[in-house]
């Protein structure tokens, strides 16, 4: 007798295996592999350098200007305001092209080698394996059931889509950073509308996110490839939920409290008037 609900199950357990098996191959091969950023992205950095300088030059003009008009009618100093102008120009300069640099050394050479290093086993991981491991142990009983089955490797397979794609997402945003790094370097020379700490928690948050999923889905993975008994099995339904919403941590660490930019920002302030005060005891 035709079964047709059982047809329906099988097709759908079908489709998980082959996505699993797709997945953990673009994991394994592609997604930690960097290449030179798209020829238009490029285009539009060259023109950012080149407007940019022309922006830098045209602030440092305006403040020198405004400084000399200011003394000039309170009648006071303009030494401290020259040598602050001098310093915030030489790093605004400096930072044009240490900030992408920085920011390629740190996810060439920190990043994208700790992914590849904890997703190892992946390349040797299989939806098949992932089968057996769900049907064995302290869990075939549990799951002995098609539709029980075929709703967890659903829902491991959304979690781990989800994660294939924030990874795709975050790889767009470390461009964007890079191409934005020219005008959060020129934005140190301005009073009240400085970017640059912006710039950095905005590095930090995405580094420091891409290296918790990736832990967290490397741990799902080596769950998922190993005997799968409760306490394995809880950890599987919970990661993947952390995949799919992100870790409350990571949300909280960077946006919540702005703690990093201010801490980045008094760091700068303090670099800043160690400066100021160094040039006026050799003046």
């Amino acid at each position: 007798m035709f079964n047709f609900e059982e047809k329906i199950l099988n097709f759908f357990e079908k489709v998980f295996v082959d996505l699993f098996d797709s997945i953990f191959i673009f994991l394994a091969d592609i997604i930690f592999s960097h290449d030179n950023m798209p020829s238009f992205f490029t285009n539009l950095y060259g023109v950012f350098v080149a407007v940019g300088s022309g922006v830098l030059i045209a602030i440092v003009l305006f403040r020198v200007i405004t400084s000399l008009m200011i003394n000039q009618a309170y009648g006071g100093s303009n030494q401290v305001t020259a040598s602050e102008i001098l310093i915030k120009t030489i790093m605004a300069s400096a930072m044009i092209p240490l900030m992408p640099f920085i920011l390629l050394f740190i996810v060439g050479k920190i990043v994208y080698p700790l992914g590849e290093w904890m997703f190892l086993s992946i390349s040797d991981s299989a939806a098949t394996t992932v089968m057996q491991n769900l049907r064995a142990g302290d869990m075939g009983e549990f799951l002995s059931a098609k539709v029980m089955m075929v709703i967890i490797l659903g829902f491991i397979a959304i979690a781990v889509t989800v994660f294939t794609i924030k990874m795709c997402i975050y790889h767009a945003d470390l461009i964007l950073l890079q191409v934005l790094s020219i005008w959060a370097a020129i934005s140190i020379l301005a009073e009240d509308n400085n970017y640059s700490s912006v710039w950095w928690r905005e590095v930090l948050a995405q580094v420091t996110t891409i290296v918790v999923q990736i832990a967290i889905m490397a741990g799902l993975v080596e769950l998922l490839t190993n005997e799968i008994t409760w306490w394995s099995f809880m950890l599987i339904l919970g990661f993947s939920v952390l995949l799919i919403r992100g870790p409350s941590v990571t949300r909280h660490m960077w946006y919540a409290t702005g703690s990093s930019k201010v801490m980045i920002g008094q760091a700068g302030k303090f670099a800043t008037r160690l400066s100021m005060v160094g040039l006026r005891r050799w003046s």
